[in-house]
């Protein structure tokens, strides 16, 4: 009598870690996509959209100049969208992403989202997420202007990456309060 409470815990603990097994098989089988860039803003100004140094307003230029001169550094945000398919039958989760963003071939940024995320067997999941540089950093040593003139590079008119942008996710899933990796990076082609 004493050790059912002790095997119903051991049952349910036992059931959950099933799951979450299950819920990692079927989220080792799902699809990432990078589907776009959704916002680009280089020293706080918004240049989604601008393809040319040439398009900036006198503000936004000297705003982008000011911070590279006197703060020696050109902060730049991404939002990214991207996608998951799930090609199983049943659902598919992750808790948390930690990625790397390369730029022109460099490393410019690492970071962890802890966005859950669950999709349905045979469904696709969108989800944005912001990524934090400093261009600045990155190209030491180049002209301010031609630094910053990589950040209208990033982003093509229909806001698909150019291919000077590779984002690599890798994600987790927990089970049993502990989280697991995803072997390696994923890179979103």
């Amino acid at each position: 009598m004493k050790y059912r409470p002790l095997i119903a815990c051991v049952c349910v603990l036992l059931l959950a870690g099933c799951r979450s097994l299950r819920d990692m098989k079927n989220f080792s089988r799902c699809e990432f996509r990078l589907e776009r860039i959704e916002a680009v803003q280089l020293a706080e100004q918004d240049i989604t959209g601008l393809q040319s140094w040439k398009e900036l307003n006198m503000l936004q230029a000297g705003n982008i100049l000011r911070h590279a001169m006197q703060q020696k550094q050109l902060p730049l945000q991404l939002t990214f969208r991207l996608a998951v398919y799930n090609p199983n039958q049943a659902r598919a989760a992750l808790n948390r992403i930690d990625y790397e963003l390369w730029l022109f071939g460099k490393k410019a940024a690492t970071g962890s989202s802890g966005q859950r995320m669950e999709i349905e067997g045979g469904q696709t999941a969108s989800f944005s997420m912001s990524i934090d540089s400093d261009l600045w950093a990155l190209f030491q040593g180049q002209d301010a202007k031609e630094v910053a003139e990589k950040g209208f590079r990033l982003r093509q008119a229909d806001g698909k990456a150019t291919g000077a942008v590779e984002l690599r996710i890798k994600p987790y899933i927990r089970i049993l309060n502990r989280s697991i990796a995803y072997p390696g990076y994923v890179r979103l082609p």
